[in-house]
């Protein structure tokens, strides 16, 4: 039932599916069962970290807080506007790493980047909202997303 109203989730399952693959065809190419398959080891990396995890704490996080705090989620079109963005961003990184074309991953960090400081706006605006304990998880979790781009 969550994967039908929060479209993050559905797609973390999709990128952790593909990892899960991409994990197989490694496995599967070191025993010489099949030939490896170039930039594969950027796509499993991306399915996971940037994919699955990313999906997961933009589909959760702003609906934890919004609960917490007493306040309403942000809105659809705000949760869709989220979803489009970063998944063209990560299919933009996952793109340029296979075709070994740099200008397109930086155009894809530069709209993930984008993305995430969208989130934590949206986490700052939530805790701002909010008192004591929750508050203070608030700024926890926006220090956490402006961390979270520099990731390897």
């Amino acid at each position: 039932m969550l994967i039908g109203l929060n479209p993050f989730y559905a797609m973390a399952t999709l990128y952790l599916t593909l990892g899960a693959l991409a994990t197989v065809e490694m496995v599967l190419s070191n025993f010489g069962v099949v030939n490896p398959i170039p930039g594969l080891l950027w796509i499993r990396v991306h399915t996971i970290v940037l994919g699955g995890i990313t999906q997961v704490i933009f589909g959760t996080l702003p609906r934890f807080l919004a609960a917490r705090a007493g306040v309403p989620e942000p809105g659809r079109a705000t949760q869709w506007r989220l979803w489009a963005v970063l998944n063209t961003a990560i299919v933009l990184v996952m793109l340029g790493m296979v075709g070994n074309q740099m200008h397109v991953v930086g155009a894809g960090i530069a709209v993930a980047l984008v993305v995430d400081l969208h989130l934590l706006k949206i986490v700052w605006e939530t805790g701002s909202r909010a008192e004591g304990e929750t508050r203070l998880m608030a700024r926890f979790y926006a220090a956490a997303l402006w961390w979270f781009p520099g990731w390897p």
